[in-house]
């Protein structure tokens, strides 16, 4: 049983807005850095952040100032995971046509341009898409450096306000339009896992008929007790792991077990949570909580396998880690030592400099591995197919 001084050296907490596996490793990374965290573990799938602590004295006001200043705001009233609401999230929809527009706005900027409409109209319109584009990235790269962890919002901000520096913005329109699609499209695969998980939620049902002094009573399955009688009619799902006490049936139990074909129970045989009674009624004595099911425990399995991160998914944060200041200084040698040593021209060397930021920005290469992952494992447990992490799904692709 867990004491009151461990339960007190733990807090938990919802990222309010968090769909992108790179700004979560941020998050983890910051707050593992306050004084007395011995431990930190965070979802982009749900959104939650659990944090341990070495001395059994949560400093939780620590922990919410870190995920402040990175810009995000934690919710310690959301729900507990695996619960009902756990993966609601506010509509991607004022995003997604964010981004529509800032590509309408780029596309009537070349045509003015094009058709020779007078200055300063295409440049209007390319300003129009960065601002409609633009602002999470700007919000994020200025939190970057606050928080002394540069990133891609920061690489990609100052190329866009270099770009408007010297002049060229149609350049910079179009880097914040298609960092900002890159982003879109990650969080629709985000969302897609959350989908996935939210469909294994779904097998449970939210309330069960339970037998109390002899009257059938309705009740919440989170409310049903051990030990206690359920009653699960035909064409129910069964509420709770337990065994038959009495009456006859055939039991779908392919969302849990995978077998097509509905197994025959009767006095005596277990149940699981989440199955489908096909044929009679049955009066199942409980002999698990909600929360220690069978299916419960896949569900927290396939929330956790988001969590543990493959060889490759490792080996690419290391890389992010080293990379993106040797960018940002090579960027910068570009810029001055040209013109300081040799005499070149500033502007010619500035813009050159900018070049060299928007090429060499990593933001393909570290989103692709996370998101890559977590798709495979959120498609394979829609299919049924249970992975506990990206190493093993990078494992089996080593099988012949």
């Amino acid at each position: 049983m867990t004491t009151e001084r461990e339960d007190a050296a733990r807090y938990s907490c919802y990222i309010e807005d968090l769909d992108c596996p790179d700004c979560a490793s941020k998050i983890e990374k910051q707050v593992a850095r306050v004084r007395g965290v011995r431990k930190v573990r965070i979802s982009a799938i749900n959104s939650r952040l659990d944090v341990e602590f070495e001395d059994g004295r949560p400093r939780t006001d620590d922990v919410l100032k870190v995920i402040r200043s990175l810009g995000y705001h934690a919710s310690t009233s959301g729900p507990k995971a695996g619960g009902e609401d756990a993966l609601a999230r506010p509509s991607p929809g004022s995003r997604r046509w964010l981004t529509v527009f800032s590509g309408v706005a780029i596309l009537a900027g070349i045509l003015a341009a094009v058709t020779r409409v007078p200055d300063p109209v295409p440049d209007l319109l390319y300003l129009l898409s960065i601002l409609l584009a633009g602002p999470p990235v700007f919000k994020k790269g200025l939190m970057a450096v606050r928080s002394r962890s540069l990133d891609m919002n920061f690489l990609m901000s100052v190329a866009v306000v270099g770009a408007i520096a010297i002049d060229q913005w149609v350049e910079g329109a179009a880097v914040m339009f298609l960092f900002s699609l890159a982003n879109l499209l990650e969080s629709y695969t985000i969302s897609k896992a959350r989908r996935a998980i939210e469909s294994l939620m779904d097998l449970s049902p939210r309330r069960a008929t339970v037998k109390r002094d002899g009257l059938e009573v309705r009740v919440p399955v989170e409310e049903i007790e051990v030990g206690e009688l359920v009653l699960v009619k035909p064409g129910e799902r069964i509420p709770a792991d337990g065994r038959v006490e009495s009456g006859t049936s055939n039991v779908d139990q392919s969302p849990i077990t995978g077998e097509s074909i509905p197994v025959s129970k009767t006095e005596g045989d277990a149940v699981f949570a989440g199955t489908i009674n096909k044929g009679g009624a049955l009066e199942i004595t409980v002999e698990k909580e909600a929360d220690d099911s069978t299916l419960s425990r896949i569900l927290h399995m396939v929330e956790e396998a988001q969590v543990r991160k493959a060889p490759a998914q490792r080996a690419i944060d290391r890389f992010s880690r080293i990379y993106t200041p040797l960018v940002v200084a090579a960027a910068v040698a570009t810029v001055a030592l040209p013109p300081l040593a040799f005499g070149l021209p500033f502007d010619v060397w500035f813009y050159r400099g900018l070049v060299l930021l928007v090429v060499a920005c990593p933001c393909a290469f570290v989103i692709s591995t996370p998101v890559t992952i977590i798709s495979g494992l959120a498609r394979a447990a829609r299919q049924g197919i249970l992975i506990k992490g990206g190493t093993y799904l990078e494992s089996a692709g080593q099988l012949e």
